[in-house]
């Protein structure tokens, strides 16, 4: 978080941080790197019961907006289908292996783990 900070212009911090990886750990961090006036949109899920910690202060002294983005709606999953389909985006790119169905339960505790983006299934 400091990290980020130290790299903007006067240590101010991002204008924006998304976190996409549904870690609470890192949602904490997300806030904390934004600047004064900033957005923190926690994109990533995390389980379900999962609390994380905010200095109140982040909020309101430093107006912060905080912005929990759930992304699965009819229409972006149309719109992301279409991009692919078209070949605008190159979805091979988020591909971190293919694996053959014999592999299926190493693969998904792989996923459980936060190991990779997507898999592909190779049926034959």
């Amino acid at each position: 978080m400091e990290e980020v900070k130290c790299r903007t212009e006067g240590g101010r911090g991002v204008d924006v941080a998304i976190e996409a990886t549904g870690i609470p750990d890192i949602w904490e961090k997300t806030v904390k790197m934004v600047r004064k006036g900033g957005t923190a949109n926690l994109f990533g899920g995390c389980c379900s019961g999962t609390t994380i910690s905010i200095d109140t202060a982040l909020i309101h002294y430093h107006e912060i907006t905080i912005k929990g983005i759930y992304h699965h709606t009819p229409l972006y999953v149309k719109k992301a289908f279409e991009l692919i389909t078209n070949r605008i985006v190159d979805a091979r790119q988020f591909i971190t292996d293919t694996v053959s169905l014999d592999e299926l339960i190493p693969t998904l505790e792989k996923v459980g783990r936060q190991e990779g983006i997507k898999y592909k299934i190779d049926l034959g």
